[in-house]
């Protein structure tokens, strides 16, 4: 079995370089959160949509080596009708924006998320037909208890599975609870946030005596309440059960390779958290391959467990507008798993690092490798080797300019 050296193991001197992938490997490209957001939207209507060509036509080129293209999109696809985003959190896409991500090579989308439900169960609904539509194909969700609750991809001989579980889906915010009929409609990891009646009245109560109630429960933790309620951890055992059937499942129906793309954690840190390290890795332990992790809306770290990568937050991939923390917030990684088609394994990892953000207040992808070739300055460079140091876990060092990073 093949293990990654990840974590303080990685050193600069395991990177390195290689213009083209190793000749007959099968490259699976991973990219993180994709949302529309509010201020996208106005800008999208402003430009009557053309705005959907600057941001991602630079990618046409990008994934021309890839030959499977998988994304975070973490935005209902409901179309115009369901009113596009407009509030700041709370988001809706337009059917073109599905389109334009397959027509720059996405041939797959991972819909559990924490925004899944920002529409309702009729926005899922209406997301999963207009992907449909357009012969995009998406996992995580279901539209039918008779649907594949996996994707499975033949590629070069070699059936490679793909799942998708979420922490949540923001119901202490939209208040959709899904009811007993509608639990197959999302891969869950836990129950829904504040699912638990007397959890959410507490959490929901505005009386006189609020602040003392709430104010005694944050003391002496009860219910998390010392937590936000984002980061509140919501055990269920039958939900981590799914999850191993799942994976069990996929195997049953031929996965040589099963690949889980799990949406957990905070939000914001640089590191990852206990529970999310305990989602990633018991995944692995239920027989998963390899974990393509998001959420954060940073880059994190690439770990190793039982000699299976980890990839706990790629970084967000399209969003209109800054992250967070400082030194990365302008760039995001794209995942690659390199795998042998006659050992039917993963034998490689590697990563490009992108740039999310033009500058000038506009979400844009593009190959941070060519923008410090054509136009180098102290800040590219910079945010190039912050953005490196953060998949490494190491100290910042000066790291060659390469269109792709191998680990080895």
């Amino acid at each position: 079995m093949r293990t990654y050296r990840c974590n303080t193991h990685f050193k600069k001197s395991n990177l390195k370089a290689m213009n083209t992938p190793q000749e007959g490997m099968i490259k699976l490209s991973f990219t993180g959160d994709i949302m529309f957001n509010d201020s996208y939207a106005r800008k999208f209507n402003q430009s009557n949509g053309s705005i959907l060509n600057y941001s991602f036509d630079g990618l046409k080129s990008f994934f021309e080596t890839s030959d499977f293209v998988v994304g975070n999109l973490e935005t209902p696809v409901a179309g115009v009708e369901a009113k596009l985003s407009f509030e700041q959190y709370v988001f809706n896409a337009p059917v073109e924006f599905a389109i334009k991500l397959k027509q720059v090579g996405f041939d797959l989308v991972t819909l559990a998320n924490n925004h899944v439900l920002d529409r309702g169960i009729k926005g899922l609904e209406a997301t999963m037909r207009n992907l449909k539509k357009i012969d995009l194909n998406f996992t995580g969700t279901r539209l039918s208890e008779n649907d594949m609750p996996f994707f499975i991809k033949e590629i070069n001989g070699v059936h490679i599975g793909f799942i998708n579980f979420t922490y949540g889906t923001n119901a202490h915010v939209n208040h959709h609870y899904l009811k007993s009929d509608e639990q197959f409609r999302i891969n869950l990891l836990q129950s829904q946030e504040l699912s638990n009646f007397l959890k959410r009245k507490i959490e929901q109560y505005r009386g006189p005596l609020a602040w003392l109630i709430k104010g005694i429960s944050k003391k002496l933790k009860l219910f998390q309440m010392d937590k936000q309620v984002h980061e509140r951890i919501e055990k269920n055992s039958k939900q981590l059960s799914q999850l191993k059937e799942t994976i069990e499942y996929c195997r049953s129906k031929g996965a040589d390779i099963v690949i889980a793309c799990q949406h957990i954690g905070t939000q914001n840190r640089e590191f990852p958290q206990p529970y999310a390290e305990f989602l990633a890795k018991k995944t692995i332990d239920f027989g998963a391959d390899a974990v393509i992790a998001n959420h954060e809306h940073v880059i994190q770290l690439v770990d190793e467990y039982k000699g299976k990568p980890i990839f706990y937050c790629l970084g967000n991939f399209f969003y209109d507008g800054k992250n967070n923390l400082d030194g990365d917030s302008n760039c995001s990684i794209i995942a690659n798993l390199y795998i042998d088609p006659k050992e039917k394994r993963i034998e490689e990892l590697g990563f490009n690092v992108i740039k999310t953000w033009d500058g000038t207040g506009n979400p844009i992808v593009k190959n941070m490798a060519e923008i410090v070739t054509d136009n180098p300055s102290d800040t590219s460079k910079t945010e190039l080797n912050q953005a490196i140091t953060s998949v490494l876990n190491a100290d910042l060092a000066d790291y060659p300019v390469q269109n792709e990073y191998f680990m080895t």
